[in-house]
């Protein structure tokens, strides 16, 4: 399997942009059925975090991204 680069830093790149103007979720403002699981931890999760912090990107900021459910 052979991964493209240019289309995941372009997507990680809008979701900075876009993760930088809104503000750091809470449980109180998850949408039913909670989607934002800070301790969910993924498989992907050490590789995609640190690009996220290199990015400047809270990645437990990001709600339902990856569509997984609590």
């Amino acid at each position: 399997m052979q991964f493209r680069l240019m289309p995941i830093v372009s997507l990680l790149s809008a979701i900075a942009a876009t993760s930088a103007a809104s503000s750091v979720q809470t449980r109180d403002s998850c949408p039913n059925p909670l989607l934002c699981c800070p301790e969910l931890k993924t498989p992907l999760d050490p590789t995609v975090d640190p690009i996220l912090q290199t990015l400047g990107v809270n990645a437990t900021a990001i709600v339902g991204s990856i569509g997984l459910e609590c």
